[in-house]
């Protein structure tokens, strides 16, 4: 049983605008946490980013059409990662320059969700890449500016990864504000943001 301080406290270290933008035109990576259904726009992201040099982290389980894609396209430009332990996802969250959840579908049970991936990317300082159809969730983000709401679009991908790296900083400031006015330091707290 994992403690709810864990899951919510963020990990967010303090660095000057300067080490931000530094450390953001090094990053290219785009991480993806979960497991990969359908739904879950992975298709859309690797189509949009083959031939770039943006990368997808995957950690999670993959599906038959994703994995048929990436052999059929022949893109590279991704690591899977699987499963991998709690432990190390500082690290992993460190080198990854945005968070993904480009639910492509309505219809889906997320719509009436708090995603659990996206507060992974935030409680990290990751800000996110993410469609509407993530549920109320989505108009936090859009409210405290810590991420980014596309259509499940290739060029919005695109455009939405380069506004992020652009302005790396503002996202990274909003999100530590964010946390500041809701620590999530318990689950009432949590579910009261989402209304």
């Amino acid at each position: 049983i994992r403690k709810l301080e864990y899951l919510y406290k963020p990990h967010l270290t303090p660095i000057t605008s300067q080490q931000a933008l530094s450390e953001c035109e090094n990053k290219n990576k785009i991480i993806f946490l979960g497991t990969a259904t359908d739904s879950s726009g992975l298709e859309l992201t690797l189509n949009a980013i083959n031939g770039t040099d943006y990368e997808l982290d995957i950690v999670g389980q993959l599906n038959k059409v994703v994995k048929n894609l990436i052999e059929s396209n022949n893109i590279n430009n991704f690591k899977y990662l699987g499963f991998c332990d709690r432990s190390i996802f500082n690290e992993i969250f460190s080198q990854s320059i945005v968070g993904i959840n480009l639910i492509t579908s309505g219809d889906v049970h997320t719509v009436h969700t708090i995603p659990s991936k996206v507060v992974d990317y935030l409680r990290h300082g990751v800000p996110v890449i993410c469609t509407k159809n993530i549920g109320p969730f989505a108009e936090v983000i859009v409210e405290y500016n810590i991420g980014i709401i596309i259509d499940p679009d290739k060029d919005e991908i695109l455009k939405a990864l380069y506004c992020i790296k652009s302005n790396n900083n503002f996202f990274v400031e909003n999100i530590k504000t964010f946390f500041e006015e809701y620590p999530f330091s318990n689950l009432i707290g949590y579910l009261e943001l989402s209304k």
